[in-house]
C-alpha cells in the first residue's frame, strides 16, 4: 500500500487548504430552485417595541454549501443578524428542539409521524467519499437526510433533544453546533462508520461491471505506456476472461504502474481500497424554514431593514464565508386605504345646486353617488389588524346629504351607509365589525375579503345620497376625504397611524368657463360677468380663477410660465341675475398672489352659472377693445349678444 500512502500525502497537501467558497442562497423552500428574489417580511413601523420583540420571518432560506470542507466537524453554522435585530434565546431553543416517541434522537428523527415537536430545518445531504484520507468522489446528488447527520444534539428532557447552539455577538449571532466526528479527512463531517475496502473488493466490483478492457490496446495509454516490470500485451490478451485479466494486472510490481492500475480498476468499480469515509460534501443544503421558527427575532432595536448572514465557522476562521440574504425584514405602513375611482357628481345650477347629475347630460339624477371599490389593505406580511380598532371618518360639508333621525347617512333605498354625521355636519364617522385582518406575504390582505358582511359594509361606506325633493341646502363644490386611523392608546400592538384618501367623493358645480390673455398682469383690463339664469343660490355663484404668468421676453423670444394660482376661489360671488366686475389688480389681491408688473399673463375663469355673459374690456394707447361671450343665453332669451 506504499503507492496509496504517497498519493494520499500529495492530495492532502492540496485539500487541506481552506476552501473560502461562497455560499449560495435560494428562497421558497425545497427542492432548491433558482429563486433568488427573497420575500421580505414587512412589519408596521408603528408597531410597539414590546411587540416587535417577538417577530417571525415569512421566508424559507435554502443554504447551499458548495465546496467540500465548508462544513467542518465540531464547527458551527452561523446565522448573524444586522440592522439592529437580535435573537430571542427561549424561542430559538424551542425552534431547535425535537420531541417524540423513540429511544434516542436517532429514533425520534427517523419517525416524523410520531414527533410531538419538530424542527423546521431540512437537510439535503450531498456525499463525498474518501479512502485513506484521500477524496475520491465529491458532491453527489443531495438527498434528504436526518438532521443528526450534520448537527450535534443534546438531551434536554424526556424523549426531547435540541440542536446544541449558542447566541453571542450581543445577541446578533446564532451558532448551530455541527456533529463531532474526530479524525476525519480534512476535518469534514463523517456520516456513519468507516468501512474497510480491500483490493479484492475493488476487483470484484470492477469485474461485476463487465467494463474491464477486453484487449491490451483498449487499456488506458497511461498503463500500456508506463514502465512495466511484469505485465505485457501477450499476457493480457491471452487471459481467458475479465477475472483473469484483472488478476493479471494485479501481478505488476512496478510501484508507479501498480498505482495507475489501482486508479483504473477503482474508477471502473466505483469502489476504493482503504478505509472509506462518507463525508458531508459539496452541494449539501440546509433549508431554514423560518415561517415555522415562531418569534425568534427581536426587532425592537431596529429602525430599518434587517439582513441575515449565513456562514460556517471552525477554529477562529470561517470555513465558508458568510453570505447575506436580501432584506429579511423591513418596516413600512400598517395599512392603506385604496380606491379604484372616486364617486363623482355635478351639482346643477339649473336646480339651484340642490340636485346633481352623476353623468354628463346635465339632467338631475335621483341616485346614489358611488365610489368604486373603497377598501382597506393590510400592508404587513403577518401582523393582525383588529378592524374594530380602525376609526373611519369623512371630512366635508355633510349638510345636503340624506340623514335619518339618528344622524346616520342614508342611501336612496333607505340602507344605512354606516356613516354617522357629527353635530356640526362637517364630517362623519364609522366603526367596523370586530373581524381580524391578517397580513399576508403579498402585502395586500383586503378588509373586503374577510367576509361577505365586510364586503357589503365597505361597499355602503363608498356611497352617499342627496334627496333632492327634500333638500334645501345647495350642494357645495368639494372633495370629501376619508381617513382610517388607529389609536395607539386603544390597543396594545400599534402606535397611532392613519391613512387618507382625499377624494372619496368629488362634487363640482356646472357653469361657464372662459379665459383671457393679458399683455401685462397690471394692465387696466376689466372683466364683466353677468348671470342670466336667475337660479343661483342666495350665496351666489363662486368664481374660480387660475393664473399663469410668463417670464419677461422680447419679440422673437420665448418664455416659460409660472402658475400663480390654481383654481382658487375669489372672495366675490356672482349674484343670481347679478353682475361682477373684476380687474387684474383686484383678482391678485383677492387671491393673495404677487405679480410682476408688465408681465404677460393668462387667466382662466370658472363661474358657477349655466347661463351667463362675459365681456372683457382691453385698453391701450390706440383705443379700447371690448370682447364678449355668452353661455346658454341664446335659446329663448335673446337672438344675439353684441
Amino acid at each position: 500500500m506504499l503507492k496509496k500512502t504517497l498519493i494520499a500525502a500529495a492530495v492532502a497537501t492540496v485539500t487541506a487548504t481552506p476552501a473560502f467558497a461562497d455560499i449560495s442562497l435560494t428562497y421558497g423552500g425545497l427542492p432548491t430552485n433558482t429563486a433568488t428574489d427573497m420575500t421580505t417580511t414587512t412589519l408596521a413601523t408603528v408597531t410597539k417595541s414590546s411587540v416587535l420583540s417577538y417577530s417571525t420571518a415569512e421566508e424559507e432560506i435554502a443554504t447551499i454549501f458548495g465546496v467540500d470542507g465548508d462544513l467542518k466537524q465540531n464547527g458551527f453554522i452561523t446565522l448573524q443578524l444586522t440592522g439592529g435585530a437580535t435573537f430571542n434565546e427561549s424561542e430559538v431553543n424551542q425552534w431547535l428542539t425535537v420531541a417524540g416517541a423513540g429511544a434516542d434522537v436517532d429514533a425520534i428523527l427517523a419517525d416524523p409521524a410520531n414527533q410531538t415537536q419538530s424542527i423546521s430545518i431540512e437537510l439535503l445531504l450531498a456525499s463525498t467519499l474518501a479512502a485513506d484520507g484521500v477524496i475520491k468522489t465529491t458532491g453527489g446528488t443531495p438527498t434528504a437526510a436526518d438532521l443528526n447527520d450534520v448537527f450535534k444534539f443534546t438531551n434536554t428532557g424526556t424523549q426531547q433533544y435540541t440542536i446544541e447552539h449558542d447566541i453571542d455577538e450581543d445577541g446578533t449571532r446564532l451558532r448551530l453546533a455541527l456533529k463531532q466526528t474526530t479524525g476525519t479527512t480534512n476535518e469534514m463531517i463523517r456520516v456513519g462508520a468507516t468501512t474497510a475496502v480491500t483490493d479484492a473488493d475493488v476487483d470484484t466490483a470492477a469485474i461485476a461491471t463487465t467494463n474491464v478492457a477486453d484487449t491490451w490496446a483498449a487499456l488506458p495509454a497511461s498503463i500500456t505506456g508506463a514502465t512495466l516490470a511484469v505485465i505485457g500485451q501477450a499476457g493480457y490478451d491471452g487471459a481467458a476472461d475479465e477475472t483473469a485479466r484483472v488478476a493479471y494486472l494485479r501481478t505488476e510490481t512496478n510501484t508507479t504502474t501498480a498505482g495507475l492500475i489501482d486508479d483504473y480498476l477503482e474508477g471502473i468499480a466505483g469502489v476504493y481500497a482503504g478505509t472509506n469515509e462518507t463525508l458531508v460534501g459539496a452541494g449539501t443544503v440546509v433549508n431554514f424554514n423560518l415561517p415555522e421558527a415562531n418569534q425568534i427575532f427581536n426587532l425592537a432595536g431596529t429602525s430599518g431593514n434587517v439582513f441575515m448572514k449565513i456562514g460556517a465557522l471552525k477554529n477562529a476562521s470561517y470555513s465558508a464565508d458568510p453570505v447575506s440574504t436580501a432584506a429579511l425584514f423591513k418596516l413600512g405602513d400598517l395599512f392603506e386605504l385604496t380606491l379604484t375611482d372616486s364617486g363623482t357628481a355635478t351639482a346643477l345650477v339649473s336646480e339651484g345646486f340642490l340636485a346633481y347629475d352623476t353623468g354628463t347630460d346635465r339632467v338631475a339624477d335621483d341616485e346614489d353617488v358611488e365610489a368604486d371599490t373603497l377598501d382597506l389593505k393590510n400592508r404587513t406580511s403577518n401582523q393582525n389588524l383588529q378592524l374594530n380598532k380602525v376609526n373611519l371618518s369623512l371630512t366635508g360639508d355633510m349638510t345636503a346629504f340624506r340623514v335619518d333621525a339618528d344622524g346616520d347617512l342614508i342611501l336612496k333605498d333607505g340602507t344605512e351607509t354606516g356613516w354617522t354625521v357629527n353635530s356640526d355636519k362637517t364630517g362623519a364617522t364609522a366603526t367596523l365589525a370586530s373581524d381580524v385582518l391578517e397580513g399576508v406575504a403579498s402585502l395586500d390582505a383586503s378588509a373586503r375579503g374577510v367576509s361577505t358582511a365586510q364586503n357589503t359594509a365597505w361597499t355602503n361606506l363608498g356611497k352617499i345620497y342627496v334627496q333632492a325633493s327634500d333638500n334645501t341646502t345647495p350642494i357645495p363644490a368639494q372633495s370629501i376625504s376619508v381617513t382610517a386611523s388607529i389609536d395607539g392608546d386603544d390597543q396594545a400592538t400599534f402606535d397611532d397611524f392613519s391613512d387618507t384618501i382625499s377624494n372619496l367623493f368629488v362634487f363640482t358645480r356646472d357653469g361657464m368657463k372662459f379665459d383671457t390673455i393679458l399683455t401685462g398682469t397690471t394692465s387696466a383690463n376689466t372683466i364683466h360677468i353677468r348671470d342670466i339664469s336667475g337660479t343661483l343660490p342666495e350665496a351666489g355663484g363662486k368664481i374660480y380663477v387660475t393664473v399663469w404668468e410668463y417670464d419677461a421676453h422680447a419679440a422673437g423670444e420665448s418664455a416659460e410660465s409660472t402658475v400663480l394660482a390654481d383654481r382658487q376661489v375669489i372672495s366675490v360671488t356672482l349674484p343670481s341675475k347679478g353682475a361682477v366686475t373684476l380687474n387684474p389688480a383686484t383678482i391678485a389681491e383677492q387671491l393673495g398672489i404677487t405679480v410682476n408688473p408688465g408681465r404677460q399673463a393668462r387667466m382662466v375663469f370658472e363661474v358657477e352659472t349655466n347661463q351667463g355673459e362675459v365681456a372683457v374690456k382691453k385698453k391701450d394707447s390706440s383705443g379700447i377693445d371690448i370682447q364678449n361671450g355668452t353661455k346658454g343665453v341664446h335659446t329663448n332669451v335673446v337672438d344675439f349678444t353684441l
